[in-house]
């Protein structure tokens, strides 16, 4: 599990980014313990928690205090046939689409239909639920 200190505020706000799973291993109560641990050393007037709806209902959370706020849009994600790494559309759009592309592509639905036909695909993901926990 990671933490960080929230991008949307200065007030002591605390996100969490990540959650990893192993399948067939199961850790009781381990984010319980963990935020515990954080809420006692940091003081945070509130966490956020973002977990993957493809993996999670956010039960983990719900038990440690956490309160389901909404799910986020599903992401659009680009990747080439044959490689395992993943772009977002914004990595895509900023690094690897002006050199696929290069300037010669004037709308949007062109530049989709050529990098189709070209080896790259997308993928949309199931959304993020978003849980926030406030100490008041």
């Amino acid at each position: 599990m990671k933490f960080r200190n929230s991008k949307a505020s200065a007030g002591g706000d605390i996100e969490v980014h990540s959650v990893s799973y192993a399948k067939g291993i199961i850790v009781s109560n381990a984010v319980q313990v963990m935020v515990a641990e954080l809420e006692k050393h940091t003081k945070p007037s509130s966490m956020t928690a973002f977990v993957d709806c493809r993996w999670s209902n956010g039960c983990e959370f719900t038990s440690a205090g956490f309160k389901a706020e909404s799910v986020l849009q599903p992401q659009l994600w680009w990747f080439k046939r044959g490689e395992m790494l993943r772009h977002s559309a914004e990595q895509f759009s900023e690094s690897i689409a002006p050199l696929e592309l290069g300037e010669e592509f004037t709308s949007s639905c062109e530049q989709v239909n050529y990098l189709l036909a070209n080896g790259w695909m997308r993928i949309y993901d199931c959304g993020k639920l978003k849980l926030e926990k406030h100490n008041d």
